[in-house]
C-alpha cells in the first residue's frame, strides 16, 4: 500500500484538492447552521403571519414555500461566512510558512 493511500479502502482512490476538500467542509458547515437557523427563526415565526394578514387562504398553500426560501436564505449566508473563514484561513502568514504540502496524518 503506498504511502498516500493510508486509510482509504477503496484502492485507485484519489485524495480530494485543497480546495475541493474546503468547499465540501464550508458546504457541509453552512448546511448544519442553515438547519439549526431555521428550527430557531421558524419555531418563534410562522412566515405565513408576517404581514400577509390581509391575503387569501392560498397563502397557507405556500408555507412550504416560505419555509424553504428561508432555508436557502440562511444556507446562503451561512456559506458565504463560512467560505471566508476558509480563505481567511488559508490565506494568512501561517498558510504561507507551512507550504502546499500538507502533513501525513499519523
Amino acid at each position: 500500500m503506498q504511502e498516500n493511500d493510508r486509510g482509504n479502502d477503496r484502492p485507485g482512490a484519489r485524495r480530494w484538492s485543497p480546495f475541493g476538500e474546503g468547499l465540501g467542509v464550508a458546504l457541509w458547515t453552512s448546511f448544519i447552521a442553515a438547519c439549526f437557523e431555521t428550527m430557531i427563526v421558524f419555531a418563534f415565526f410562522d412566515p405565513v403571519t408576517l404581514g400577509f394578514e390581509g391575503f387569501a387562504p392560498s397563502l397557507l398553500a405556500m408555507r412550504p414555500i416560505l419555509y424553504a426560501f428561508g432555508f436557502f436564505f440562511f444556507w446562503f449566508f451561512a456559506f458565504i461566512g463560512t467560505s471566508l473563514t476558509a480563505y481567511l484561513l488559508g490565506s494568512g502568514p501561517h498558510a504561507a510558512a507551512r507550504g502546499t504540502d500538507r502533513p501525513e496524518r499519523p
